[in-house]
């Protein structure tokens, strides 16, 4: 999530006179905090996507409403494993007992942000954040799910100049095919030239994910 803060406020023109970017860097802040208590589901988990995000959301909505019920009320000591908990909308659902932070309870009285009188407006920020980028509609959140690819990408290739030549992790470039606006194309079509390279310096041309990385780049100028 901080790499992906940074990488926003780095957005590249003319996108970035198009983009609240403060907003960018919120949401690139917020878009991963459900995995802090149902983990971290990949597609290799093969977890079907609304089940996923029938998680995060409960999760989300058990850290949001953490901030505000401290606020509201002190008497609240814990939720339970499979408490019931109410969401920012005044709907109530229950967080699974298998995802609340491996089976443990979580203090709602200490809240996320402590004590103070802006955590009611506090919660309702960071859940509207959330929303956003799942939403996925607006132009913000466009790009931060670029962002969350490109950072992938780049992740990618410094585990494999780590290895100096030894780790082949193009398994994973197929995520550069998903981005959507152009000058995050043009972003990481720089990435994807730096790691050709690379390999070229190493006298292994025929790398994984070397199909798609051509596709990527043959993409430039039309």
């Amino acid at each position: 999530m901080y790499r992906m803060s940074i990488l926003t406020l780095l957005a590249p023109e003319p996108l970035r006179s198009k983009l609240d970017v403060p907003r960018c860097t919120l949401l690139a802040l917020v878009h991963d905090m459900g995995e802090s208590l149902v983990g971290d589901i990949t597609p290799m988990d093969r977890v079907p996507k609304p089940e996923k995000h029938r998680r995060e959301a409960e999760a989300m909505g058990f850290l949001t409403t953490g901030i505000r019920r401290h606020h509201q009320s002190k008497s609240v000591e814990e939720a339970p494993r499979g408490a019931e908990v109410d969401g920012v909308d005044g709907s109530s659902s229950q967080l699974p007992p298998s995802e609340a932070n491996n089976g443990h309870s979580f203090p709602l009285s200490h809240g996320l942000l402590g004590a103070g009188t802006g955590c009611e407006v506090a919660g309702e920020m960071l859940r509207s954040a959330w929303d956003e980028y799942e939403a996925d509609e607006t132009l913000e959140a466009h790009f931060v799910h670029d962002v969350d690819k490109l950072e992938l990408v780049l992740q990618m290739m410094e585990y494999e100049r780590r290895g100096n030549g030894k780790v082949d992790l193009g398994e994973f470039v197929w995520v550069a095919e998903g981005l959507r606006l152009e000058e995050m194309k043009a972003w990481c079509r720089e990435v994807l030239r730096e790691r050709e390279q690379f390999w070229i310096e190493r006298g292994k041309e025929g790398v994984t994910g070397r199909d798609v990385a051509k596709r990527v780049l043959s993409e430039e100028g039309r």
